[in-house]
């Protein structure tokens, strides 16, 4: 791999850790994002004061703590106690809650028509990056696959672009060639059951997606 592709490979965001043994092999294999959910609903749930036993030992920028919905008190709370870097804001969140928190926020955006493309713009110099997911009755880990071609129409509105929905081995190689996201996240592609982060799934992931870029670039003398 020459330096040109490697300056074309997304960025890796794997979400939904519990374990620290989990959380530092995926680092190890070439994450460089790790997600901890704090909605309580979820499979992945774990606890700020657990995250953080995790997250202390990780390098600076890596750890992103996903909220639906909180309470702007509540996310203040758990953003200290936590210690996350990274805010990722999954359900109905007003632009005026993802702004002034004094961490980068990735704001989610269910996509499944080009109306909800209109959705975007408030946001816009409130969020550091834009996520787009399947539209689901779900807040985000569904397994349902996004709708790509709204994805790739959601860049017109950053250069930041998380690409989510339904991501797994066998398929993110092409949803890396298809949209060309600045980064992808993956959750339910990557275990074994719901909540249970699976590492060889999570390394054949990140070999696919680096895969994508060496497959579509040139070949060179």
């Amino acid at each position: 791999m020459n330096s040109n592709d490697i300056a074309l490979i997304p960025g890796i965001k794997i979400c939904g850790f519990k374990d620290r043994a989990t959380a530092e092999g995926a680092l190890a294999a070439g994450a460089d994002f790790l997600g901890f959910n704090f909605y309580p609903k979820s499979p992945r749930y774990i606890e700020p004061k657990a995250a953080a036993e995790i997250i202390r030992d990780l390098p600076p920028g890596v750890a992103v703590g996903l909220w639906v919905n909180p309470t702007r008190e509540q996310l203040a709370a758990e953003i200290e106690l936590s210690r996350v870097a990274i805010v990722q804001l999954q359900g109905d969140e007003t632009p005026n809650l993802c702004g002034g928190l004094g961490l980068p926020v990735i704001k989610a955006f269910r996509l499944g028509e080009p109306a909800d493309l209109d959705l975007i713009p408030p946001y816009l110099g409130r969020v550091w990056a834009v996520l787009a997911d399947a539209k689901t009755g779900l807040w985000g880990g569904s397994g349902h696959r996004g709708d790509w071609e709204l994805s790739v129409r959601a860049k017109t509105f950053t250069d930041r672009l998380f690409l989510a929905g339904g991501l797994s081995p066998d398929n993110v190689a092409e949803a890396v060639r298809q949209v060309r996201p600045w980064a992808v996240d993956v959750c339910s592609g990557v275990e074994s059951e719901p909540g249970v982060k699976d590492l060889e799934k999570i390394k054949r992931f990140i070999e696919a997606v680096k895969s994508a870029v060496t497959e579509s670039s040139p070949n060179e003398d």
